[in-house]
């Protein structure tokens, strides 16, 4: 090194570096300290100068920079400097130490923010991960989990999690939870405690999560003990005595959107949120029936008949949205079941009113699945069969000869649709005008019941 070689050992102090100057041409110049050997300031014909140490290891010259004169004080340099004159006489590169340490430093400010993560951020994660693989119904429900509370809506059982940071969440937190809301709404935190469960164990699969939250985080005694015990489920069917002053009060109902769905969910057994979304397109009131998205045909949904009532109120609906939409001199809705208010476009929580026809009508609770659960039970005792009525709703075929063999026609399915449609009206003392074969049914069905 012989241009360093001129340069004589000096005593850095902190005014020196700032005095120090490179000579003219020259690119740059080392001055060397006095008290510890190899360290050094260079100075550049630009004015910069800076610490560094100069040392060999394994037979050949190195050197490292320490930092800038303007950000750091020349005896902090030089006790670095020290330091790393230990780490060659040990036989080690300071240069791999100091980029180990870097990769330590950064490392842990890593670790740290991936810890910082909000419950509401690996939330929001998780839902957009998994709503390929749930239906609508379930993804709604996770999102009204951990709602926060609006005008209208209260927040989400989840919803005191959203701003703690997810290694802050501990099972105490979780047992305050179900402690607090258990008896407010215990169906609520069951569901909550199931939808944090597999969120939780979701954690444990992502590597950018891995570790932050316990796997054990909700087994923990208190959780369990202060969960909501499970009910069987009792009830939750219309029963045919019931029939009578259900539809009374659902066909009450001032909103006829709402009127029609209820009923329609009742007359074709279909999941809710499966005929909520129905659009006009997949309505053919000529053909009488229509295609609903469905649980297991995913790719190609489940064509089912619309009977003679349920088509007439369909055609209303058409009509009254039809009449509105010219109006407003707006093109009509694509929905069935429209819904001004609601984002999505479609009706999105017809349970109040039902809840409150249901009340009306003196009957006990029955939710919106009842009613899929009353189809199919009243239409076996209006003398359908098990498999046809598992076509209607969308069941899977339940039996070889059902899978393989007894696939309806759609003509067929319709007469049978009709007569469940016309056995319920009957039974709910509804009028309501049917050809004369459907006539001539019921009329044997009545000779038959008052036989028994």
């Amino acid at each position: 090194m012989p241009r360093d070689a001129e340069t004589r050992t000096i005593n850095l102090t902190e005014q020196r570096v700032h005095e120090l100057t490179c000579p003219k041409g020259k690119v740059d110049v080392f001055f060397p300290d006095e008290k510890v050997k190899g360290f050094a300031v260079r100075v550049y014909a630009s004015g910069m100068r800076t610490f560094v140490y100069r040392y060999r290891i394994l037979g050949k010259s190195a050197k490292i920079v320490i930092g800038n004169i303007h950000n750091m004080h020349v005896s902090e340099a030089r006790k670095q400097a020290q330091k790393y004159g230990q780490l060659v006489a040990e036989g080690k590169d300071p240069r791999e130490a100091k980029a180990e340490n870097l990769a330590a430093v950064r490392a842990r400010r890593e670790e740290a923010k991936r810890k910082a993560i909000t419950f509401r951020d690996a939330w929001e994660s998780y839902l957009a991960a998994r709503k390929p693989h749930w239906g609508e119904r379930n993804y709604l429900d996770h999102v009204r989990a951990a709602a926060e509370r609006t005008e209208k809506l209260q927040a989400g059982v989840l919803a005191r999690f959203l701003s703690v940071p997810l290694d802050r969440l501990t099972s105490q937190a979780i047992a305050e939870m179900i402690s607090d809301e258990r008896t407010k709404r215990p169906t609520a935190v069951s569901q909550a405690y199931r939808y944090l469960r597999a969120f939780i164990r979701w954690l444990q699969d992502m590597p950018q999560h891995q570790g932050i939250v316990s796997s054990d985080l909700y087994k923990s005694r208190q959780i369990r003990d202060g969960l909501p015990k499970n009910k069987a489920k009792s009830g939750d069917c219309l029963e045919r005595p019931d029939l009578a002053t259900w539809f009374r009060e659902v066909r009450a109902i001032s909103n006829p959107i709402i009127s029609t769905y209820l009923q329609g969910l009742l007359l074709t057994g279909a999941r809710r949120e499966e005929l909520a979304k129905l659009e006009w397109k997949n309505v053919d009131l000529k053909a009488t029936r229509m295609t609903l998205d469905d649980k297991v045909d995913k790719d190609n949904g489940r064509v089912i008949p619309i009977p003679p009532y349920l088509a007439d109120l369909f055609s209303q609906l058409k009509a009254r949205d039809e009449a509105y939409a010219k109006m407003k001199e707006r093109d009509p809705s694509p929905y069935v079941f429209v819904s001004k208010s609601a984002g999505r476009g479609y009706i999105a929580e017809p349970r109040i009113a039902h809840n409150q026809a249901l009340e009306r009508a003196g009957l006990p609770h029955v939710s919106l699945h009842g009613l899929r659960r009353s189809f199919a039970t009243l239409a076996e005792e209006g003398g359908a069969t098990s498999g046809l009525i598992a076509q209607i709703q969308g069941h899977r075929p339940s039996a070889i000869a059902e899978k393989h063999y007894k696939r309806r026609s759609q003509e067929v399915l319709l007469g049978w649709h009709t007569r469940i449609e016309a056995w319920f009206l009957q039974q709910a003392g509804t009028l309501f005008v049917y050809a004369e074969p459907i006539k001539n049914y019921l009329a044997d069905l009545q000779r038959i019941s008052m036989s028994r």
